[in-house]
Order: C-alpha cells, then sequence, then structure tokens
C-alpha cells in the first residue's frame, strides 16, 4: 500500500460483458420495436442529466485532492513564496473553485417536475465540456511543480528495510518541509494520482466518459439559450438607425418604459444621505416592510433585467442649515 496507495485501494475496472444466450421477462422491457422512443429516453427525459450531474460531484472533489496535491508538492519543493508557482496554485486555485461553483450553479438552477428535481441542463454540459479541457492541464500543473520528483524515488517500500539503502535515502531524499520517510511517502501518493497506470486511467476517463468533445459540446450549443443571447443583440441594434438613437432608445433613456422589476417604483424616490446630511425617514406601505431581500432589491431598483437604466437622480434641493452651511439632498428614482 505504501507504494500505491491510491490503486492498491481505489482502482476499478471497466470492462464490456458479453451474453450470447440471455431471456429477459416480458415485465422487464420497457421499449420494444420503438427506435425513435428508444432515442427519446436520454434527452427527452431527465435520465442523460442525472447520470451526468452524479459524475460532476465526485469529479469536483476529485479537483479538489488534486489542488491539494499541487500544494503540497510546492511547499515539499519550498518553492510556494516564488511568484511564479503562487501564479500557478492560484490559476489551479479558481480552476477548481469554478468547477465546484458550476455544480452548486446547475442545483440551484433546477427545476421541479412533479415530484422530481431536475439539476440545470447547459450549467451541467458546460461543466462537461470545461472539465474535459481542464482534467489534462490540471495533471500537467502538477508534473510541472514537482519536476523528478516523483520520478528519483526509492523502488519500493522494502528499500527501507536494508540499513544501508536506508541511509542513503535519508541522505538524498530530505525536503525543507519533510524528513526522507515522510517525502517518500508523499511522492508515491503523488505519482500514483498522476503517472502510474492509475492515475494514467482516470485521466483518459474525465477525458472521454461524456463522449468525445465535440460531443459535450454539442449537448452545451443544444441546451444553450440562444434565443436569449439574440434579444439583447437585437435590443442594441434596435436602439440607434442611421439618423442616431431610435425612437426605443431614447424612450428607455427617458424612464418612458422602465423594466419589469422596477415598474412598481417608477413613481416611488429613495432617499441617499450626501456627506454630512441626514438621512430622511420613508415611510412605506406596511405590506413592504417585510418583503424579501431580492424584492426589496427590485423595490430600489438595484435588480435590473436586460434594458433597464441606472439610478438617475430626479430631484436636486438646496436648504440652508442653522449654521449656514449649504446641504444637498438628492433624490434618486429607478429608471
Amino acid at each position: 500500500m505504501f507504494d500505491n496507495p491510491l490503486s492498491s485501494r481505489f482502482d476499478e475496472d471497466d470492462s464490456v460483458l458479453c451474453f450470447d444466450d440471455v431471456k429477459v421477462p416480458w415485465d422487464r422491457v420497457f421499449i420494444e420495436g420503438n427506435v425513435e422512443m428508444c432515442q427519446k429516453q436520454f434527452h427527452a427525459m431527465p435520465y442523460h442529466v442525472y447520470q451526468n450531474y452524479q459524475a460532476m460531484v465526485p469529479l469536483s472533489v476529485k479537483l479538489t485532492f488534486l489542488t491539494g496535491l499541487a500544494h503540497r508538492i510546492a511547499e515539499m519543493n519550498g518553492v510556494t513564496q516564488f511568484p511564479q508557482v503562487r501564479e500557478m496554485l492560484g490559476q489551479l486555485a479558481a480552476e477548481t473553485g469554478m468547477v465546484d461553483a458550476l455544480v452548486a450553479a446547475m442545483e440551484a438552477k433546477g427545476t421541479q417536475v412533479g415530484p422530481y428535481f431536475i439539476p440545470d441542463r447547459h450549467t451541467l454540459y458546460s461543466a462537461q465540456v470545461l472539465t474535459q479541457q481542464l482534467y489534462a492541464h490540471i495533471i500537467n500543473t502538477l508534473r510541472e511543480l514537482a519536476g523528478g520528483g516523483m520520478i528519483m524515488l526509492p523502488s519500493s517500500v522494502a528499500d527501507f528495510g536494508n540499513p544501508e539503502i536506508a541511509a542513503l535515502i535519508d541522505q538524498t531524499q530530505q525536503s525543507p518541509k519533510a524528513n526522507s520517510h515522510d517525502r517518500v511517502k508523499f511522492y508515491k501518493l503523488a505519482w500514483d494520482a498522476v503517472g502510474s497506470e492509475f492515475g494514467s486511467h482516470h485521466q483518459q476517463y474525465e477525458m472521454f466518459y461524456a463522449g468525445a468533445t465535440f460531443v459535450t459540446k454539442g449537448h452545451s450549443y443544444r441546451t444553450y439559450d440562444w434565443t436569449g443571447a439574440d434579444r439583447l443583440v437585437q435590443t442594441m441594434l434596435d436602439s440607434y438607425d442611421l439618423n442616431g438613437v431610435s425612437t426605443s432608445s431614447s424612450r428607455l433613456n427617458q424612464g418612458a418604459n422602465t423594466c419589469p422589476s422596477t415598474r412598481s417604483t417608477t413613481n416611488s424616490t429613495r432617499s441617499l444621505r450626501p456627506p454630512g446630511g441626514k438621512r430622511p425617514r420613508a415611510i412605506r406601505p406596511a405590506s413592504s416592510r417585510r418583503s424579501s431581500p431580492a424584492a426589496e432589491m427590485r423595490r430600489i431598483g438595484t435588480v435590473r433585467e436586460p434594458g433597464c437604466s441606472v439610478l438617475r437622480p430626479t430631484s436636486i434641493r438646496r436648504r440652508r442649515s442653522r449654521t449656514s452651511i449649504g446641504k444637498r439632498s438628492i433624490s434618486y428614482r429607478a429608471t
């Protein structure tokens, strides 16, 4: 186990079973003689989403483990303080964090269909496309950080049982952060994750278990909201013409047409306290005093949908204080 800490406990075989004489009872048959329905079971139903969502969860954990290995390699070599090493580790941390965020996003953006919850399809396929590219990059980063450290190791744990060889190991395998025993133990683990048959198997699996890259990119293309993206482009094109700003764009800028998230508060104002000024007290309807955070953000115009403009001042009034110091109160309105 010391020489192969991962493959000796966590290796798994991918195999193909061939049966030449099989009896399947009719009560276990779901589809028979309908090729179209057989094809639809993958994407017309959430089967494909469930299958690949559960694969993304352990992949996220695996990437966290590999990122931890990368940081430990840098510590073992005493190079954590080097700017270029921190740059590599920071890149790994960002990529691992992105995958973790995608897993959380596909859950947060999922939909309820009857009694079943379905993770968001496109977020799932986005994660698959990106992780197919990331896994090989992360493995290569570990190789760069380790250099020859994962290769120049004792042949097996049996070498520690030979006093003469053990003395040589103790002289040559030390590091600024670990003694020879701990250094060899760690690099045996790192090699099993990166360079062994077990590590190579996992790299090939993560790159192709969901299909070739053009397949996963096709899923991403198929499930993306192209209509929403095109709508933003068309909105911008409609905002001007040969004569300059179009009527629809001018109407938006003048606040004549507000977005849905702020429509109910077009005629309400929110006062902002100027430096040194006193915040005016606002009286809101009782029905809005216990609104949700999202509703409150929409009320003051901080949540905007495509086409919404920014908060702009609706009035500026000056008053004189008792000390004759000019103060200004600005009232803003969401438009």
